[in-house]
């Protein structure tokens, strides 16, 4: 839309967008502002016409979680420059403390005009931001190392710089913000960084080495100098010395006579040291037999803790056997929950083609497909949820609804499917004058009390199941209650473990693979609840599921419903559908539903093929578009025909059933999401948003 000032307001599925024409001098720029859950908007989704102008300048925007309504002229952008500070200094990552004796700073960041760093102190990290309050995460920022940096550098909300092995010299850190609305301070805050070289690269060291050098040389030269005079001198006196020589020889040989009594005397020290050696000696050995003690002592205890050791390694062998025969039973019990639903589905299947059954029986063996396809279906989900919660991925997705609307649900499903005569199914809400409405994961919640409903109608035969609902303190205490054989208590322990099937050891024969009382109590445990049991064999059981109260968003009556769609009088005539889908049998499938309605039906057998389709000139109101194809998926199919025709109307029909792959493909652009097995009912109310 439009307002009075001439710009352009823009709803999407990624907020709301102001598109702003600036005139400078040159040529006129087209400005974007963007505006996010932030800035207060209902959510990031916005739906498609939901828009409004009223006479007064208000616009009015309607998305998933409500409406947003404003008046352009109130909405005034940010233009104040934010003050740049310093905040803080990190030499390796840790903080430099202030005027201690060493230290870099001597004063806070803020207040320091120049660093000077050794040159070990090579890795440095600066800490900045910008005095911008208002909604400061959108705060962006940049710096530069001036003498090192050629160009700035842009780095979002980011608020710090590291630098590291920069070399010695004199460099300047400057860093600029802009506040939330670009308003950007060019002038920032800088600081002077000086690094110096190590001691080796000095000018005093180099001065000093060279000094060295020249003066060993110079010493080397006059040594050898005065030896070659000395010599001179030695030799000029050698007949001199050789002759005093000879005139001592005989006082040597008198001084001899002393020095063979002195060698005596020095043998007998020599006698003593050589006892006092072997004492030490003596005395090493008993140090050396203490120590093989203590070693013995210290072997004792090493094989101990050894033997320890092994026993805890067998318990835990015998506990991975234990898993492996729980896994082996989970997975032969898992083929035979498998092979019974398409037993039954193949083998009627296959008696439909019999001329000879009649209209009741093939209404029946109908009936008898697709309960045993809904069995399967829910097995499959089973083992989904499964192998999400082994893998921590399992998401909670909270949404409003009104409590009594999914009790009355549950109920009636039970109701219905309950063929045993002398089984009586009740249901017990006490808040029902309340009408609740509740904020948590309804498919979640509904799980778990299905999950209580099955296996209390699985394992009652007479008497009663009953669902319920009280509230006690602040909590809110949903419970199923039944007649039925009852849990023994050593068994009840065990009751919630992986691979573990409830009534696997009674005598009677019971369909279940085990799975989902272990997936009601980890989805009891995300939706911040818990389950409890309380059961005797053969006096029935009860099951709990007790949440806080603090889910409840309001107390009032649920509006009326609207009518009901009848399929009966769809009348698509002049509507054109695209079927996007690689294998035939599920085009057929989808063309025989919607050949009811009189709408026009295409097969594309892959991505690229409904591209040709499109580019033919041939028109779609909505093309239903499968995921996984040859050639080119729906993804890639989705991006390039949105690109042509951005109002196209895609609808993603796939197997990924997760919730995660929902909002995974809504982010990649789809319109809407219909998982496979698709029921007839499902995909014309879905089509029915669009195309009534």
């Amino acid at each position: 839309m439009e307002d009075k000032n001439g710009d352009l307001w823009i709803s999407s599925h990624r907020g709301l967008t102001r598109a702003k024409i600036a005139a400078p001098e040159e040529r006129p720029v087209l400005q974007f502002r963007n505006f996010s859950v932030q800035d207060g908007l209902q959510g990031q989704v916005f739906n498609r016409w939901a828009y409004f102008k009223a006479k007064n300048g208000d616009m009015y925007f309607g998305g998933l979680n409500g409406f947003n309504v404003f008046n352009p002229d109130s909405l005034k952008d940010n233009k104040t420059v934010p003050p740049v500070l310093l905040t803080g200094f990190l030499l390796f990552n840790k903080s430099v403390p202030i005027g201690i004796k060493d230290s870099p700073l001597q004063k806070h960041i803020s207040q320091t005009k120049k660093i000077i760093l050794k040159h070990k102190q090579s890795f440095f990290t600066f800490q900045y931001i910008a005095l911008n309050y208002i909604f400061s995460e959108n705060n962006q920022y940049a710096y530069m190392m001036r003498g090192f940096d050629k160009d700035w550098n842009y780095v979002g909300n980011k608020r710090e710089a590291t630098y590291t092995n920069l070399n010695p010299g004199e460099y300047t850190f400057t860093v600029k913000a802009s506040n939330n609305d670009g308003v950007w301070n060019e002038e920032g805050a800088s600081i002077d960084v000086i690094i110096l070289p190590p001691w080796w690269k000095a000018w005093w060291f180099i001065t000093l080495f060279s000094v060295l050098v020249a003066s060993l040389l110079t010493g080397f030269y006059v040594n050898r100098t005065n030896r070659y005079r000395k010599n001179q001198i030695i030799l000029e006196s050698m007949v001199q010395h050789r002759t005093r020589e000879l005139k001592e020889i005989n006082k040597a040989l008198e001084e001899k006579q002393k020095e063979i009594n002195l060698q005596k005397e020095e043998l007998e020290k020599k006698k003593n040291s050589l006892q006092e050696a072997n004492t030490i000696l003596l005395d090493q050995q008993k140090r050396i037999i203490d120590q093989n003690a203590e070693l013995d002592k210290h072997r004792n205890e090493l094989e101990s803790l050894v033997s320890e050791r092994t026993r805890e390694l067998e318990i835990a062998k015998k506990r991975a056997e234990d898993a492996d025969t729980l896994k082996s039973a989970f997975l032969a019990n898992m083929s035979h929950e498998i092979r019974t639903p398409m037993n039954a589905i193949v083998g009627f299947a296959g008696l439909l083609n019999d001329p000879d059954i009649t209209e009741e029986e093939k209404r029946e063996f109908v009936g008898h497909i697709r309960t045993n396809s809904d069995s399967l279906l829910m097995l499959i989900n089973d083992i989904l949820d499964l192998s999400m919660i082994e893998a921590n991925q399992i998401t909670i997705r909270k949404e409003p609804f009104f409590l009594n609307e999914l009790l009355d649900q549950i109920y009636s499903v039970h109701s219905l499917h309950n063929k045993k005569a002398s089984l009586e199914i009740t249901l017990n809400n006490s808040l029902r004058s309340e009408n609740l409405r509740l904020n948590t994961d309804k498919l979640r919640l509904k799980q778990i009390l299905t999950n209580f409903m099955s296996n209390a109608c699985k394992f009652t035969d007479n008497g009663t199941v009953e669902l319920g609902l009280t509230k006690k303190d602040d909590s809110l205490n949903f419970y199923v209650k039944d007649t039925g054989i009852g849990i023994a208590g050593k068994d009840i322990e065990h009751l919630f473990e992986r691979f573990r099937k409830l009534g696997e050891d009674t005598t009677s024969l019971i369909r279940g693979a085990g799975l989902g009382l272990a997936i009601s109590k980890r989805l009891a445990e995300l939706l911040g609840g818990k389950i409890e049991v309380f059961s005797a064999l053969g006096k029935g059981s009860l099951f709990t599921f007790t949440i806080p109260a603090n889910i409840i968003i309001s107390h009032h009556k649920i509006s009326a419903p609207s009518a009901p769609l009848l399929f009966e009088s769809i009348d698509w005539n002049g509507k054109n559908v695209l079927i996007v889908e690689d294998e035939e049998t599920n085009y057929l499938y989808l063309k025989r539903i919607l050949e009811k309605t009189n709408a026009s039906v295409v097969w594309a057998e892959n991505g690229l093929a409904a591209i040709r389709h499109c580019e033919s000139g041939n028109h779609f109101d909505i093309i239903l578009m499968d995921v996984k194809m040859p050639e080119m998926n729906g993804i890639e199919a989705l991006k390039i025909l949105k690109e042509k025709n951005p109002n196209q109307l895609v609808i993603a029909q796939t197997a990924y059933a997760r919730t995660e792959d929902e909002i995974m493909l809504r982010k990649e652009g789809f319109d809407d999401y219909i998982s496979k097995p698709i029921r007839p009912a499902d995909l014309l109310g879905l089509l029915s948003r669009y195309l009534q």
